[in-house]
């Protein structure tokens, strides 16, 4: 069973005496855990946190779909103090964690439960990675504190007998807390002490009253807390480290310094809180998270956590909000990917993102760089404690795992020798005493943060100013604000822009910042090219509904460059200059897929539609709508190998733009194993109101329903005569992966397009009741073999394309609509029953003389009767528009 956040996994290879470690990301690019996802309750369905159980919110129709991903717990996802909580920070006992047994990806579990109104966002419960592992233990002492000027530090303010009462936390393995240079600064809470032994000499704690006398929520917590006690999740009262890098970090950041042994460390004797989030020695860590909520509410000064992972989580940004709105300094490892990719914590706003360099000061080889590194640390020459009773016997490394302690330390000692400050200005010292490193690091000038920490400098220089420099990052473009409100820029259409700009200095903001825009296509027309605003620090800015543009009356199909450029009152040293996408819909064919690579059919179908005569756009990037277009394409591929390539933005955007490109009368292919049979889930999301994709998408598409399927190679796939596939059969695929192949089973308006023999229909052609058309299939198109001498594919795309463009309805037409008025506020809707037909869905638009009305509401799913009463939104006859569409049982 998995509980966590943070994952380890190490290769130690053993050549003579030395021992060389290295740490291992996963290769398959997974980020998340595979049976876990986590939910945030809306604020005003905080009453359900009342009914949670084991595996249910007391709720039949969430409860059912809990049971059919097979939920084994539901729970609170951080373990919190509510006494602790303050106004404006986020409500953490609204965020649940869901562990599930189905073997489905959490991106799907996610969205089946996005489909219900209660939740503010569903999304996977990521994993971080920790940077670095100790080697062995020998004696030695830590060289790079000279680099760090300590001694001209300690002449100042050393951390003895530390009258401020700052205290450390060290996220991590637990620490060795009996190790002799370190257990005279392990933090004893004397409110849980009764009835305790602390077995300095062995590592145990036994006795205790058993309960929780401090009212933190953790009984008999006496020197910290060890979150993953056992495989099984269960915690306990006894943080310490059995596997080596929580040590090697604690000791980095506070190991008792001037007691004649061992190693040294910058703020000398401050306490610390020592937090386990791993078992035994398996080398992984969990709910590291959690954990720091633990630290940040038990009054830590400094959070340590020397983790992380490239994904970014919406539940965690908001624990790490909620931690530094206590009080807490969160300082955390930048990562040891070599390159410029945020590493999360230390990319969360309010975090001090900790690289590494050589005593030269010098980048180190593994080290990240770039916007979210805030300071540097040196790290050759760095010994420190194991989970034994020595010493590392050779320096640890260049890795952040250790530069980040570093750190935590100085801020802990800025904070000892000035226990008035506020964290705002603990940071700016920590920062704006950095001695820059450009000169040394020609290949990542501006990618360091303010430089290399100096301790002597932190605690000398008065009022020091940090660089008043911007370090921003495009986020996103959150909305196109076009005229007609379609979210297509169309030939001659006004419109204007909202983006989102990130700072990541975390000392330096401007009120006085312009924004210009600019594009070389003549196609984009920009009658205001400015825009006035702000940089927070540390944070983000929306530019809200900006630079009034116009798409040339003559302008073509395609994707056009823009150039975002920030001007400020002080210098911005990262992407002042930025670039950025916008689609021009000028009709068309359009065609996606989610990556240029084999598994997907999107080139395919570019090059087979351009060789028949048609103009066809292809692009990887999902665009907000598809007006104008006269086919749409989407190659989603084998989902399941690429479901980490599209944000959960872009699957609203899909939803929005698929959605009503069908209410518009649009022609859609949609492709890929795994899309559309468990709740679109890998890529569509949900759309609120107890609706799920599936609830409005599958009826659009002509599918009454749809199942997960299972593993299926392709031994005869048949066209059906009812369908343009007539006489058109694969006998083969050389499609890779083969499991969740969707089945379907169609409307009364649709048809079986393909039946996959001894397996079931795997293709369905749909006319509609908006007078859309689609093709839906569960294989690639593109991984079809040919039979020899013919081109199938060729000939199916030419079939699907003739079926797009012709007027009228091939298949079979939806009964129509009678109204009958049955008092002020209330009509009958009745139509003729189809033989054969069980279940009709009932929708309404407010646009009664649109031909193609495009905003179709479903008013009543899966009526039994062939007639409805519903109320109308004004007294009077009714205003609305009708439709209806039969489904077989």
């Amino acid at each position: 069973m998995r509980f966590g956040l943070v994952l380890v996994c190490f290769f130690i290879l053993l050549m003579g005496v030395s021992v060389l470690v290295a740490y291992y990301f996963n290769e398959s690019n997974e980020e998340v855990e595979p049976d876990q996802i986590v939910v945030k309750l809306k604020p005003e369905y905080k009453y359900l946190l009342s009914s949670v159980a084991q595996t249910g919110f007391g709720l039949p129709d969430l409860d059912k779909t809990l049971q059919k991903i097979g939920v084994a717990k539901v729970e609170q996802h951080f373990g919190f103090n509510p006494k602790k909580y303050k106004a404006g920070l986020p409500d953490l006992s609204l965020i649940l964690r869901i562990t599930y047994r189905k073997t489905i990806s959490p991106l799907t579990a996610a969205d089946l439960l996005m489909r219900y109104k209660y939740f503010e966002y569903a999304e996977p419960l990521v994993i971080d990675h920790v940077f670095a592992v100790p080697n062995d233990s020998y004696y030695s002492i830590s060289g790079y504190l000279r680099v760090l000027q300590a001694e001209g530090a300690w002449d100042i303010h050393k951390g003895i007998n530390d009258t401020a009462g700052v205290l450390i936390a060290i996220v991590d393995t637990g620490v060795n807390w009996k190790h002799a240079d370190i257990k005279d600064n392990i933090y004893i809470n004397t409110a849980e002490l009764t009835g305790i032994t602390i077995n300095w000499t062995n590592g145990t704690i036994s006795g205790g009253n058993s309960i929780d006398d401090d009212a933190n929520g953790k009984i008999d917590d006496v020197i910290g807390w060890d979150f993953m006690a056992s495989s099984g999740g269960a915690e306990g009262n006894n943080p310490f480290d059995s596997y080596g890098h929580g040590s090697a970090v604690a000791g980095i950041a506070n190991a008792r310094t001037n007691n004649t042994i061992g190693v040294s460390a910058i703020p000398w004797n401050l306490k610390l809180l020592p937090i386990s989030c791993s078992y035994g020695t398996s080398g992984t860590l969990y709910k590291g998270y959690e954990a720091i909520i633990y630290a940040a509410e038990n009054d830590a000064d400094v959070i340590n956590y020397s983790a992380g992972s490239t994904t970014y989580s919406t539940a965690n940004e908001e624990a790490i909000a909620y931690a530094t709105g206590l009080g807490s300094i969160i300082v955390a490892a930048a990562g040891n990917n070599n390159s410029a990719s945020i590493v999360y914590p230390a990319g969360y706003p309010r975090v001090v993102g900790v690289a590494a360099v050589l005593n030269t000061g010098v980048k180190g080889a593994s080290s990240s760089y770039g916007r979210h590194v805030d300071v540097c640390a040196p790290t050759d020459s760095i010994y420190s404690i194991t989970s034994g009773a020595g010493y590392n016997s050779s320096p640890l490394g260049n890795l952040t795992s250790y530069a980040s302690p570093i750190a935590t330390g100085l801020a802990a000692l800025i904070k000892s020798a000035h226990s008035d400050w506020t964290n705002e200005q603990i940071v700016n010292q920590l920062v704006a005493t950095c001695t820059n490193l450009d000169a040394d690091n020609p290949l990542y000038i501006n990618m360091l943060g303010d430089g290399m920490l100096n301790a002597a400098a932190a605690l000398t220089e008065v009022n020091p100013i940090a660089e008043q420099e911007l370090r921003l990052g495009f986020k996103e473009v959150v909305t196109l604000n076009d005229a007609n409100a379609n979210l297509a820029l169309e030939q001659n259409e006004l419109f204007s822009l909202s983006l989102s700009v990130r700072n990541y200095a975390p000392c330096a903001s401007s009120n006085n910042v312009t924004f210009t825009l600019s594009c070389s296509d003549p196609d984009i027309i920009i009658l205001n090219n400015t825009y006035a605003g702000s940089i927070p620090k540390d944070g983000y800015s929306i530019l809200e509904n900006a630079f009034q543009c116009r798409v040339s009356v003559t302008a073509v199909t395609k994707a056009v460059t823009c150039t975002l450029t920030a001007f400020a009152d002080i210098p911005i040293t990262a992407n002042a200059t930025m670039t950025f996408s916008i689609l021009i819909s000028a009709g068309g064919v359009f065609v996606w897929e989610g990556k240029a690579e084999a598994g997907y059919s999107g080139r395919r179908i570019r090059d087979t539609l351009t060789a028949q005569g048609h103009s066809v756009f292809y692009t990887t990037t999902f665009p907000f709508s598809f007006a104008t277009f006269s086919a749409v394409f989407l190659s989603f591929g084998m989902v399941s190998t690429t479901s980490n390539n599209v944000t959960r933005l872009d699957r609203m955007k899909m939803f929005t733009a698929i959605h009503n490109h069908l209410l518009a009368g649009g022609r859609i292919y949609l492709e890929g194993n795994d899309v559309v049979g468990f709740d679109l889930g890998y890529y569509l999301t949900d759309v609120g109101d107890g609706q799920s994709a599936a609830d409005v998408l599958w009826p659009l598409l002509g599918i009454a329903s749809a199942d997960d399927g299972s593993t299926n190679a392709i031994n005869n796939l048949a066209g059906q005569s009812v369908a343009c596939t007539k006489g058109i059969t694969f006998t083969a695929s050389t499609q890779t992966k083969l499991d969740f192949i969707d089945r379907f089973t169609p409307i009364s308006t649709a048809a079986t397009a393909f039946i996959e023999s001894d397996y079931g229909n795997v293709a369905v052609q749909n006319y509609g009741f908006s007078n859309q058309k689609s093709f839906i299939m569960s294989y690639c198109l593109n991984e079809l073999t040919d039979c020899t001498g013919a081109n199938k594919r060729d000939s199916l795309l030419y079939r699907i394309m003739q079926d797009f463009q012709t007027a009228g309805n091939a298949l079979k037409v939806p009964p129509a609509v009678s109204i009958s008025q049955l008092d002020a506020n209330h009509v009958r809707l009745s139509w003729d029953a189809i033989p054969g037909v069980n279940h009709y869905v009932i929708y309404a638009a407010e646009y009664p003389d649109a031909d193609f009305p495009v905003d179709w509401l479903m008013i009543n799913p899966y009526l039994t009767d062939n007639n409805i009463d519903v109320e109308v939104p004004s007294p009077g006859a009714d205003k609305r528009f009708y439709r209806v569409i039969a489904i077989l049982n």
